[in-house]
């Protein structure tokens, strides 16, 4: 979980008292989707298409055998 959690559900609840935990992180998937998404897609571009390592002086290897 998110460190600031409990925050965000308590500012929210200013706004809407009959706040559950459970709606926010609702809120949140499409969010969580999204990003889990497109930085395995970056991920995949910077390693496998560019060529580039994942750390300074870390060497990717893949081999497709």
């Amino acid at each position: 979980m998110m460190s600031y959690f409990g925050l965000i559900v308590s500012f929210v609840t200013g706004y809407k008292k009959d706040l559950r935990i459970g709606t926010p992180i609702a809120t949140m998937i499409p969010h969580s989707i999204f990003f889990f998404i497109g930085w395995s897609a970056h991920f995949f571009l910077w390693v496998f298409v560019a060529g580039l390592p994942v750390a300074p002086g870390a060497a990717t290897y893949f081999s497709s055998k």
